[in-house]
């Protein structure tokens, strides 16, 4: 996989949407161990010792994937915080290994999870929730950002934020908002059809191509249509059954 065309593509996605902010957990979102729990119950709170002799690239979820995404959003003028329960000063040695920068936001445990760093992140920047994406492992943490008007928020799964997991999120962004099939020329008329006349809107079609619309019974997601080479119509397939590499086309002109 192409990591500089993957996170250009995310970018452009995010931009398109509005979104000029990007919040990453680390622990668990970024690294796949939560670094900071061991630092306080092996190490007894020495960096140094945690650090010493470790190979700090065998604790992220995907490094390149971690270091390229930064250069493209920054690259792109979306600003980056890392917001963590952890340790600054741990975690910014893990951003030195990579030869990364980022404003590293840091809040104790408590019962509103990351909601008031969040907050605070969107007033001090002159942000409304709707501009900013919250990427985090906890689903706690999902769901009060949610509440507190951060709609754009995703829970990444337990190996954290890995390329597997990013392509994922992607898709997940696309079936939120998916007028960005940006070669979806006919989507908004598929809105107000009835599914009955579908193969009205085939011109200028033609076999091997796919039909992108509405699901009809996923709210929020895409369904596919496809031509077969005897000109039927194969129709409720899923935005998740169409290979990467053909949505990566369609979304990267």
């Amino acid at each position: 996989m192409d990591y500089d065309l993957i996170t250009q593509i995310f970018t452009k996605q995010i931009t398109k949407m509005g979104i000029n902010t990007v919040l990453l957990d680390f622990d668990k979102t970024i690294l796949n161990i939560h670094a900071y729990n061991l630092l306080m119950t092996q190490f007894n709170g020495s960096i140094d010792n945690f650090i010493e002799g470790r190979d700090l690239s065998n604790d992220f979820a995907d490094q390149i994937l971690f270091k390229k995404l930064i250069h493209n959003l920054q690259s792109n003028n979306i600003n980056v915080h890392i917001v963590s329960f952890g340790s600054n000063e741990l975690i910014n040695e893990y951003m030195k290994w990579v030869d990364v920068q980022a404003k590293i936001e840091t809040i104790k445990e408590n019962l509103a999870g990351k909601n008031p760093l969040i907050q605070k992140i969107i007033i001090d920047n002159n942000l409304v929730p709707e501009q900013v994406l919250f990427i985090d492992d906890d689903v706690r943490n999902i769901n009060l950002a949610i509440q507190g008007g951060c709609i754009y928020s995703y829970h990444v799964g337990i190996f954290g934020l890995n390329l597997q997991e990013f392509i994922t999120l992607i898709k997940t962004l696309l079936g939120k908002s998916p007028n960005l099939l940006i070669n979806a020329s006919n989507y908004s008329k598929f809105m107000n059809i009835d599914r009955n006349e579908t193969c009205t809107l085939l011109e200028n079609k033609k076999p091997g191509d796919y039909i992108i619309r509405p699901s009809y019974s996923q709210p929020f997601d895409v369904a596919i249509s496809y031509i077969h080479a005897n000109g039927s119509i194969i129709h409720s397939l899923m935005l998740h059954d169409i290979p990467i590499e053909t949505q990566i086309d369609w979304i990267s002109h």
